[in-house]
Parts: C-alpha cells; sequence; structure tokens
C-alpha cells in the first residue's frame, strides 16, 4: 500500500473535514449488507443528527456512520465531540443496530501505570454509549475505524474502489488492475504495429526482473546454481584415479575447487527468495571469470 497521510486528503467543499467525511461514506456505500438495503447520505445542512450515511436494512434496522477529522490528536475536547454525535444518533436513528466512528488515527495503547491510553477511553466510552442505548430500549454495537481500517479498504483490488487512494491523496496504486488496463491503453495506441506473433524479447528487460526479485529472476539463479553444482559434481569423481594417472589435471582440479565451492555458495545465497539483503554480483561475475580463465 502506498503510503497515505491523511493530512494530505483532498478538500470537498472548501475543507479537509468535509474530505474525511465524504472518503469515509463513500467506503462505507460499499459495504456488504443484505440484499434490498438502502443507502443513504445525509447532508451537513442543518445538522446530521449525529450520523454522515447509513444503511437501511429490509429489516428498518440501520447500521450508522459518524466522521470525525482529528488528525492529531484524540483528546478530552476530541471525546465530547464525538459524544454528542453518539446521543443525536440514538435519539434521531431509534432503529440503529451499529455505530462505526471513523477517525484518521490509530488508537493508541499505553502500558503506563496509571495512564489511560485511547484505547482504554474507548473502551470506556463504549460502555457509557451502551448505557445510553439501554436507556433507550436499543442495543447497538460501536464499530472504530481508523488508520487502519479505512486504509485496508482503499487497497482492496475490487473495482469499486480503484482509483479513491488517488483522487483523495493523489496517491496511485500499482494494483494488478492498473498494470493490465496501461498494457492496453499501449497496445491500442500502438494499434497494427503490436502484434503477439512478433513481439520480441530483449535482453535489457531481464534487468526488470531483477530489479522486481520476480519468481523468473530467482528461477535463472536456480537453474546456473544446479548446473553448476551437478557439473562439479561429476568433474570430481573422477580425480583418484586421475592423481595416479594425470596428476597435473588433478591439481587443477583441486586448485579450482575453491573457487567452485565459493561461487556456488553465493548462487545459492543470491537465490533466497525470502532474504532483502543486497545481492553481490559483482563478487559472482569476479569468481565466474576466475573460472572462465581455468577453461581456457
Amino acid at each position: 500500500m502506498t503510503k497515505i497521510d491523511f493530512k494530505d486528503i483532498r478538500t470537498h467543499k472548501g475543507s479537509q473535514h468535509e474530505g474525511f467525511e465524504e472518503l469515509c461514506c463513500q467506503l462505507a456505500s460499499f459495504e456488504k449488507v443484505p440484499k434490498n438495503s438502502i443507502f443513504r447520505r445525509k447532508s451537513g445542512a442543518g445538522g446530521d443528527a449525529g450520523v454522515e450515511c447509513y444503511w437501511r436494512l429490509p429489516n428498518g434496522n440501520e447500521k450508522a456512520w459518524q466522521t470525525k477529522y482529528f488528525p492529531d490528536k484524540l483528546g478530552d475536547s476530541q471525546w465530547v465531540q464525538i459524544d454528542k454525535s453518539v446521543k443525536a444518533a440514538l435519539d434521531k436513528h431509534p432503529n440503529l443496530i451499529e455505530y462505526i466512528v471513523c477517525l484518521p488515527i490509530n488508537r493508541t495503547e499505553g502500558r503506563k501505570d496509571g495512564e489511560k491510553s485511547q484505547m482504554d477511553r474507548w473502551d470506556e466510552r463504549v460502555q457509557t454509549w451502551e448505557g445510553w442505548a439501554k436507556e433507550r430500549d436499543m442495543t447497538v454495537e460501536f464499530v472504530y475505524w481508523g488508520e487502519s481500517e479505512i486504509l485496508e479498504r482503499l487497497s482492496r483490488p475490487q473495482p469499486q474502489y480503484a482509483g479513491r487512494a488517488y483522487f483523495w491523496f493523489n496517491k496511485q496504486e500499482l494494483t494488478n488492475e492498473w498494470m493490465i488496463q496501461r498494457f492496453q491503453e499501449v497496445k491500442e495506441n500502438a494499434g497494427a504495429r503490436y502484434t503477439p506473433e512478433i513481439h520480441v524479447d530483449l535482453p535489457e528487460a531481464q534487468i526488470f526482473e531483477g530489479l522486481g526479485r520476480t519468481d523468473i529472476f530467482f528461477e535463472r539463479i536456480d537453474n546456473l546454481y544446479s548446473q553448476l553444482y551437478r557439473k562439479w559434481k561429476d568433474a570430481k569423481k573422477p580425480s583418484e584415479d586421475l592423481q595416479e594417472k594425470v596428476p597435473n589435471v588433478a591439481n587443477s582440479l583441486n586448485n579450482l575447487s575453491k573457487d567452485v565451492n565459493l561461487l556456488i555458495t553465493a548462487l545459492k545465497k543470491a537465490s533466497d527468495r525470502q532474504a532483502l539483503s543486497l545481492i553481490d554480483f559483482d563478487s559472482i561475475a569476479c569468481l565466474s571469470k576466475k573460472l572462465w580463465q581455468y577453461d581456457r
């Protein structure tokens, strides 16, 4: 996922608060709900009754969202504002069964003695809100959408999520679908000049396989490693007979052994798909060149 900072969100109706609200409502409209549910986006004009948008389910129950653009902190004054919205939602939406609070930050979970974390405060608030709901003969589940929950949705591969990160944060997600679409555009622009039958693979293309550390890149290294290992194993077999019959050849093989084993070890290390360390191609090239001199 491309790094996203909610402080960079696009403004909507002249403010980032409105932009964050609109983004969350768009994501809410994509949530899975029962068939024949109705989505409603509320206008901020005249008050939103503690709800920015909601799904009305076929049985009449409602699942609603409230957004608060607090990108810097979540302190006492911010919690008071959330409390006010929760009360309004409970009063104005008696069929509410789920209430999602959206903020552009993750909750802290401190472990210091005598210090309440944001997670602790959230749990306390939920108990209070559930009490308010019970007083109204309601049962409501309170859910938190923070930075992680929102970014997870923005990174989903489904078409309805595509382009949201780019629009709201000017960040392009390099998904498979995006790459396929770019290829189709290039192919269409090329027109009759492009045909798969006459497409030529250039050696330079292998550079990109290495940069991306693709399966093709590692398969080539695995193949080179296997070939060298097998051939060297076969070459060492007659060494005992050679020691007696052709001492000079045997001595050459012994001198070669150290360099071959070093190259085999280097290739083995380079073929490790899990390692992200730098591959020492300079060392591999030097050893290969040295072995080539033996052959000559």
